[in-house]
């Protein structure tokens, strides 16, 4: 059964924010010094900037096209690496941080007969090792995955290729889409192969709901209470967060496949060109894998796409399906009518009414953040407006997507994106932390 202890203070949430700062900062700095004073080898390229922007880029999961990710073993230890412990303490962050409050609802929903799940949301000590397990469990499962389907290996012999399959497989555990291969999924080969596109769509689909809703769909514990009572259904956080990211899969699957089917998909039949559409999607909402240029679509599909890569960054930010997290807290209480006795009467907490307030604050200051951003790199002459826009949102949302895949960043671009990396990555915790902990009188 869910705990019933009361919900905790402002300084509970000041704390694990504060940590989590701190520790990605100090993730950020050491991936620079390994990478800038030459203990990882990553190409020519051995300069400040380069090095902070592939130190930010891992340690937020976002993706980025390199040589060196080829050519150097050191530099895909170090970015696997680096990006799955920036995404395991963004996951374990978020589930702690949101956790009283899923933990609440599900109290009152267990004692109408639902059930309770194998997911409780459960003290910071009991979820550190369920989440590692979870994530070894997934990463190797996508491991698998890319070491019997993937057809491009730049490698010769079972061992190298195991390395490959590894390497993509924790990539993909971590959100972020690095290849390890020229041109990835853009390669002739790759591009069709869409057994494995299907299962890294479904894999990143598993990704994106997150530990608690997988736990409780699949669990034993879960499974054995809906036999005991058929009329039972999975607990409401699971439901809305299926519901909400399935509407948008499928939605977004749909205009890309019309939008592009005597385009860019016009040489695939119905059953590929479907998969294709399928694959763009999840790349755009959270791993950033790449099976086509974005600059060879249309205008509305390039403003679709780019639509897509912010509400991933609105979810996937915090790596632990924060969109299921937020939204579904703010549709149980503006839309679903819910009240809870632990909300309404806590002096420590906002009225949930007026949740509104910091969500538009944090909207506005995207909005500004990104448009400056943006006019900067137009007024530096780095390339069209159209490009720009696209690659800025892109990094913002940690997504990594480029209009020109082959063009890297450079210089004063590397210094933007890497801050637009950084405070993107932070931006659902953000919001948590103007709504919980800024200081407010006393009722």
């Amino acid at each position: 059964m869910a705990s019933t202890k009361s919900m905790p203070d402002k300084a509970f949430y000041k704390l694990w924010l504060s940590r989590l700062i701190w520790i990605v900062s100090i993730q950020i700095a050491v991936g620079t010094a390994l990478l800038y004073f030459g203990l990882v080898p990553y190409g020519s390229d051995n300069d400040l900037t380069t090095a902070v922007f592939y130190a930010c880029s891992a340690a937020t999961a976002t993706v980025f096209t390199s040589e060196a990710l080829v050519s150097e073993p050191a530099f895909r230890i170090y970015t696997s690496v680096m990006a799955q412990t920036g995404t395991f303490l963004f996951m374990m962050c978020t589930l702690v941080l949101f956790g009283p409050f899923v933990r609440a609802y599900n109290i009152s929903r267990i004692k109408q007969g639902e059930p309770s799940g194998a997911f409780n949301w459960e003290t910071p000590k009991g979820l550190f090792g369920r989440l590692a397990l979870y994530q070894l469990l997934f990463a190797l499962t996508a491991s698998l995955s890319f070491y019997f389907l993937f057809p491009v290996s730049p490698y010769k012999g079972n061992l190298d290729r195991l390395y490959l399959a590894l390497f993509h497989g924790f990539s993909l555990g971590a959100g972020a889409g690095y290849m390890a291969v020229p041109n990835g999924f853009m390669a002739k080969l790759a591009g069709h192969a869409f057994i494995i596109q299907s299962v890294v769509s479904i894999l990143t689909c598993f990704s994106v709901l997150g530990m608690p809703v997988m736990l409780d769909l699949v669990s034993p514990q879960s499974l054995r209470e809906r036999l005991k009572t058929p009329d039972i259904n999975w607990q409401a956080f699971t439901r809305l967060s299926i519901l909400v990211f399935g509407l948008i899969i499928g939605f977004a699957a749909f205009v890309i496949y019309k939008a592009e089917r005597s385009a860019v998909f016009t040489n695939l039949n119905g059953g590929e060109a479907g998969i294709a559409s399928l694959f763009s999607t999840v790349s755009c909402l959270a791993n950033g894998y790449q099976n086509f240029r974005p600059a060879v679509l249309g205008t509305g599909t390039s403003i679709f796409f780019l639509v897509l890569i912010i509400i991933g960054g609105s979810f996937f930010s915090a790596a632990a399906s924060p969109f299921g997290l937020l939204l579904s807290m703010v549709l149980f209480v503006r839309f679903l009518g819910i009240r809870n006795k632990k909300f309404q009467n806590s002096n420590k907490f906002p009225d949930w009414e007026k949740l509104y307030i910091p969500i538009m604050t944090i909207a506005c200051f995207m909005v500004l953040f990104n448009l400056s951003a943006w006019l900067l790199l137009l007024n530096s002459g780095f390339g069209s407006a159209e490009a720009l826009a696209f690659n800025q949102l892109s990094y913002f949302s940690n997504s990594g997507l480029l209009w020109e895949p082959q063009n890297s960043p450079a210089g004063l671009q590397q210094i933007i994106y890497s801050v637009s990396m950084t405070v993107g990555r932070f931006g659902v915790l953000v919001l948590l932390f103007v709504t919980f902990i800024r200081s407010s009188k006393q009722p």
